[in-house]
């Protein structure tokens, strides 16, 4: 069998939609599905059931993912053993980001390493905010940079935090109130409001439910797609709550304002992995080098 047509499995079991995981492939969406059929065939069992409604893993689908997740880990974790011999590197670790909360540590975090430990390869994806506690625990990731705002998740893992985040609006540098200091949610009121995908932005999105009336959205435009939301934002076509972390990659191009709300939170951007992966030899060490430089790239943030 194919690693590509498991990889292509894996997208498609994560979508449930054969159109959007050909679209995140590369591919057709009949290449796709010929792939699937092949699957299916070579297993001897049926994966994925389509109808009216939907596409749904079957019983043998939804039982074949955790497995398949190893399989290509394993997979692209031999590669990468491979890979650092011919370098002379002595090992690899594999960092998924949230794009915008991590752009102000990757480029310290890389010169760290380059500096103290130039045998040891950091290799960077950015990663969607909901895949990302999903590829730390299948192990394709062995450490993420994400909005440390689950503490399902935060159970699970050791965490170094870097740096503080909350929530503000933005809105048009040469908006109405842009020059305000603050501004409340009820400053809002007949603004064309953006407002998050629970899918993509929940930690947002709950705060917008338990915050917002439904006068303020009754003008209101879901989004899942962050650099359309600031598109959106920048071009005067809405006004948004964000994260505050946004601001290091749209600073200037879009206004940044505390929100005046009574009890907005505040939760930290941190470097998180399993804590059942400290337990192992190299793992262990090279986790053991991540911390000290997310301890260093924090005190640097905070000087």
């Amino acid at each position: 069998m194919r690693i590509r047509y498991i990889r292509e499995f894996l997208e498609l079991a994560s979508t449930l939609n054969y159109t959007e995981a050909a679209k995140r492939l590369h591919i057709t969406q009949p290449a796709l599905s010929k792939h699937i059929d092949a699957m299916e065939k070579m297993l001897g069992t049926q994966l994925l059931v389509r109808s009216s409604s939907g596409t749904e893993l079957t019983g043998a689908g939804k039982a074949f993912v955790d497995d398949a997740r190893r399989i290509v880990n394993d997979y692209d974790f031999a590669l990468d053993k491979i890979e650092s011999r011919k370098r002379n590197l002595t090992s690899v670790i594999r960092i998924g980001y949230l794009r915008d909360a991590a752009r102000r540590v990757l480029l310290p975090l890389h010169a760290w390493f380059k500096k103290y430990h130039p045998d040891v390869e950091l290799r960077f994806l950015s990663v969607e905010y909901m895949r990302l506690a999903d590829d730390l625990r299948s192990h394709q990731a062995d450490v993420i940079i994400t909005m440390d705002d689950d503490p399902a998740l935060r159970e699970e893992c050791e965490a170094v935090p870097l740096y503080d985040d909350t929530f503000v609006v933005a809105v048009a540098p040469w908006h109405r109130l842009a020059q305000c200091e603050s501004v409340k949610l009820a400053d809002l009121m007949g603004e064309r409001l953006l407002v998050p995908s629970r899918h993509v932005w929940p930690n947002i999105r709950s705060f917008f439910d338990s915050r917002c009336s439904t006068e303020l959205l009754s003008n209101s435009r879901r989004m899942s797609d962050v650099d359309t939301l600031f598109f959106l934002i920048e071009s005067g076509q809405g006004v948004a709550v964000v994260t505050s972390h946004n601001r290091y990659v749209y600073g200037n191009k879009v206004k940044f304002l505390p929100l005046d709300e009574p009890d907005v939170p505040t939760f930290p951007v941190s470097a998180l992995w399993l804590k059942e992966s400290s337990e192992y030899g190299d793992t262990s060490k090279n986790l053991e080098l991540v911390r000290r430089a997310c301890e260093r790239v924090r005190r640097d943030l905070e000087d």
